[in-house]
């Protein structure tokens, strides 16, 4: 158990970084998806008609390095751009029915490794660390919701 704030650092770190790269890997063989359009399939997801600030911002890239990714998935079929009802210069992007389908394929790949990774727990373990992962889901939405506040 960390003692200390620094333990606390070093244990994140190497837990998110071991699962990082894990459910990334079983995600990828996906269409061929790399980790920055799999990131972008799932934020749009969740936040259909965003613009590519928007999304790059949530994402946290250059809006240049998300344009390019957003091309790349129009190419594809899985992402296309529509014009802001309000204001025809702003594009917006979603996602296709196909992109919605990659999407879906990739996190059953994630859902399969996490199954593999929780196995050996208890039910108990399991209810634990869930109940960790929500309350880290709260702080990141906090965390978020004050940077949003910041730049407005």
């Amino acid at each position: 158990m960390p003692k200390t704030e620094e333990d606390l650092a070093h244990l994140m770190f190497r837990v998110y970084g071991s699962f990082h790269g894990s459910l990334f890997k079983a995600a990828t063989p996906t269409k061929g998806l790399g980790r920055p359009e799999l990131g972008l399939l799932g934020f749009l997801h969740t936040t259909a008609g965003a613009t590519i600030t928007e999304a790059a911002d949530k994402c946290h890239m250059a809006k240049s390095q998300l344009s390019l990714i957003a091309e790349r998935l129009v190419e594809k079929g899985m992402v296309e751009r529509v014009r802001d009802f309000e204001d025809r210069r702003i594009a917006r992007i979603k996602t296709t029915e196909s992109g919605e389908t990659a999407l879906a394929e990739a996190f059953q790949g994630v859902r399969a490794r996490v199954e593999e990774y929780f196995a050996p727990l208890s039910d108990e373990e399991r209810v634990t660390i869930r109940q960790a992962f929500e309350i880290m889901s709260r702080l990141v939405e906090i965390e978020s919701n004050t940077a949003k506040e910041k730049c407005e």
